[in-house]
């Protein structure tokens, strides 16, 4: 199957969901025929390869950029319940994104039995981080010299 059959079928799938109610369906499917551009001679798997490449690179930035804001966010609170709440509300990340994004904070385990599972990891290392950085600031009142 060449790329320009693959997207006349695309093309094909969208108006049969849209026809069937699944309008949002059927604007994620052009989308994804939008995204395939190239060389019409282009086989279809060659195609979706690139375009699989092209979702792995998106998710491995977006699960990079979470784990940096919860390290950038210390001790504050604030910050982290903002980026925690963004986290847990995020459509895009699936269960092994959020084990990726766990074990990048936490620096503990791989693999955690549910997404809640790991939100509550998170939460939970940032709570110890708090307070050994509070332990830390009472320590540092009290040095001499």
């Amino acid at each position: 199957m060449s790329l320009k059959e693959l997207r006349s079928a695309l093309i094909d799938l969208a108006s049969f969901a849209h026809a069937a109610g699944g309008a949002r369906a059927a604007a994620d499917i052009r989308k994804i025929e939008q995204i395939l551009n190239g060389d019409e001679s282009t086989s279809a798997a060659t195609a979706l390869e690139e375009l699989s490449n092209l979702i792995a690179e998106h998710k491995a930035t977006v699960q990079n950029e979470y784990i940096a804001n919860l390290i950038e966010s210390g001790a504050d609170v604030t910050k982290f319940e903002e980026i925690h709440s963004l986290i847990s509300q995020d459509e895009r990340l699936d269960k092994a994104d959020l084990d990726i994004i766990a074990h990048g904070y936490t620096r503990g385990r791989t693999k955690y039995k549910s997404r809640a599972t790991a939100l509550s990891s998170i939460r939970d290392r940032f709570e110890e981080r708090a307070y050994q950085a509070s332990k830390m600031k009472i320590v540092d009142q009290y040095k001499v010299g």
